[in-house]
């Protein structure tokens, strides 16, 4: 549509008035006989006080808002407007501006054209900006430039009853406005808050929507959780935010052919299209850059947005348990700082995938959280049968080792180890075949002798309440003979200091001096209650014992293997582990991400 054009040479000026205000000053001036205005002036010299500058010869001491007809006075400037009404101008005000309708569908393609435009360019900024941007900061640009890329989201097809396009202020609501939810109302439990200030059940709802956001993130990405098929009574809707599926369910039904969870995350500049909807690809995150990588980003605020649309317009039969108190508040922010944090964790399991040290540290850790959990969930049971909570002794770097292998990773000695092993539970080698030989797998147990034998009889006590609590069929699927009956010992203490009852101290006077950067914090810690110092008793027994192993004495022995006797079956000092202690392990073998060798097995054992 071809703009209005000034009369005279009064560029300067006319160009900083508003369409509106270009037709009411042209009808004026009809008015009045003026057939030019002043071609020179500055916008400030064009007060209420009237124009300072060259005047109109028939409008001095006039005020702009006497320039402009009164019934004009209350329509929004251009800036003020939409960018979409200044194409509607027609039917907002009608009278003002008369423009054929093959110009206003003209007038349409170049809205198409400039919002294309906008949305390219708003792409590029949103990676820009919120690279540079910290903190809460960088939160608050990236949901303002999140929004600003839903708003600019029109459909071609979207028009009011009158032909014009609907008003952009008209669609608002429909998509997720991030300003109108952050704030916590009175009264609600925000999840965004630090875990530890949570409540149990508070806590429960934390975790669950953590876990809803990491199998979103998951889902998007097409690796791990299967995609969600349409069925005859379920097909996929695409949300009007993010213009991505979403069923709405949180239970798979059928695999699809993306990566499954224990393969590797695929390369990010590999496109994967989603199977059953053309057009449409996984995305791929870019786990050697930061948070702040755009690909990133937007896997941050589609994550947000697909969750929280479905998680408020799902029905409640739905949504799950934990989150269907009305007390519990969250946000789409709230969901966007998780799927940061859940990021970072995936990043660290990728990165396993090419870095051998990483994949190591990784398996380790994630056999020390199942650890920690095997432990935790025998807790009741001893807090029933003494009254206190263990719970606060469990505590990763406190526990007994294990080890797969001798200390020496020579071939010789390795063999050797494996005959003590079988002797130490006395197989007869000469009657066991070369085959089930090499399907052998020991783990012996690496004593602490820095801990004393009060908490090492507590940790022993849940590792036989955690065996009692199994199945017959996970004991029959448990595969590792572990042994406890040998002397290997352990003198380096752990990093985490112990509460003061559960350190030796026989090795505290032997060795502390050889250890002053790690013990330094040592008997800084009293001991809880229920525990050490705080019993009935009233004493602490880590001042007269030591759990240290004698060789040759029988009465040391029987002690130290006094608290095996309950999981003792058939051959009375057999102890086995499940094949499916790790999540890569497929059997009685090597984990893939380990090295080749036994002894870097150290992690399949049921720690002591």
């Amino acid at each position: 549509m071809e703009p209005i054009r000034p009369p005279g040479n009064a560029e300067s000026i006319w160009n900083l008035l508003d369409p509106v205000q270009q037709l009411a000053i042209l009808e004026k001036m009809k008015q009045s006989g003026l057939e030019s205005l002043p071609t020179t002036g500055r916008p400030h010299d064009f007060n209420h006080d009237g124009p300072s500058g060259p005047k109109f010869p028939h409008l001095k001491r006039q005020s702009m808002d006497q320039v402009i007809d009164p019934a004009l006075q209350d329509i929004p400037n251009a800036a003020e407007r939409p960018v979409t009404q200044r194409f509607t101008s027609d039917a907002l005000y009608p009278g003002l501006l008369k423009v054929p309708h093959d110009e206003l569908v003209n007038g349409q393609e170049e809205l198409y054209d400039m919002i294309s435009k906008l949305r390219d360019e708003s792409a590029r900024t949103y990676g820009q900006s919120t690279s540079s941007a910290r903190g809460r900061k960088k939160a608050r640009t990236s949901r303002k430039i999140a929004k600003l890329k839903k708003i600019l989201v029109v459909e071609p097809g979207s028009e009011g009853e009158d032909g014009s396009e609907e008003a952009d202020g008209e669609g608002e609501g429909e998509g997720l406005d991030f300003d109108d939810v952050l704030v916590c109302p009175d009264g609600h439990k925000d999840l965004s808050l630090p875990k530890a200030t949570l409540s149990a059940i508070v806590r429960e709802a934390r975790d669950k929507l953590m876990d809803l956001e990491a199998r979103k993130f998951r889902e998007i990405c097409g690796v791990g959780n299967p995609i969600r098929l349409p069925t005859e009574s379920r097909h996929y809707t695409i949300s009007t935010t993010n213009n991505y599926p979403s069923l709405g369910t949180y239970k798979p039904q059928v695999p699809h052919s993306g990566v499954l969870a224990k393969d590797p995350w695929p390369d990010p500049a590999e496109q994967r299209l989603i199977p059953h909807l053309k057009n449409l690809v996984y995305y791929t995150p870019v786990f050697n850059a930061t948070v702040a990588h755009p690909d990133n980003e937007e896997i941050f605020c589609q994550v947000a947005s697909l969750l929280y649309e479905e998680l408020t317009t799902m029905k409640k039969i739905n949504v799950p348990m934990a989150l269907c108190d009305p007390s519990i508040w969250y946000s789409p922010e709230t969901i966007y700082e998780m799927v940061k944090t859940t990021f970072r964790g995936f990043k660290v399991k990728a990165k396993a995938q090419d870095d051998e040290d990483t994949a190591i540290r990784v398996a380790k850790n994630a056999s020390s959280t199942r650890r920690m959990e095997r432990r935790r969930q025998a807790t009741p049971i001893y807090k029933a049968r003494h009254g206190v909570d263990p719970m606060v002794l469990i505590t990763e770097e406190h526990m007994s080792d294990a080890a797969s292998g001798p200390e020496s990773d020579a071939e010789e000695s390795r063999g050797g180890w494996k005959l003590q092993m079988a002797h130490e539970v006395g197989m007869d080698i000469h009657k066991i075949s070369v085959v089930e030989w090499e399907k052998l797998f020991f783990l012996e147990e690496i004593k602490c002798r820095w801990r004393g034998e009060s908490l090492g009889n507590i940790f022993h006590e849940l590792a036989d309440d955690e065996w009692n609590m199994k199945t017959p069929h996970q004991k029959k699927a448990i595969k590792a003979i572990k042994i406890s009956s040998t002397n290997r010992i352990s003198s380096a203490p752990p990093a985490i200091a112990l509460y003061n009852f559960g350190i030796s101290k026989t090795w505290w006077k032997k060795y502390s001096s050889h250890f002053k950067d790690v013990v330094g914090d040592w008997y800084q810690y009293p001991d809880p209650p229920g525990f050490g110092e705080n019993t009935d008793t009233g004493s602490a027994d880590h001042d007269n014992e030591d759990t240290t192993p004698k060789e040759n004495t029988q009465s040391e022995d029987k002690d130290t293997n006094r608290h095996h006797s309950q999981r003792q079956d058939d051959n009375n000092s057999i102890k086995y582990l499940s094949a499916g202690e790790t999540e890569d392990r497929q059997g009685p073998h090597k984990s893939k991400i380990q090295h080749e060798d036994d002894h870097d097995l150290d992690d399949w054992y049921e720690w002591r």
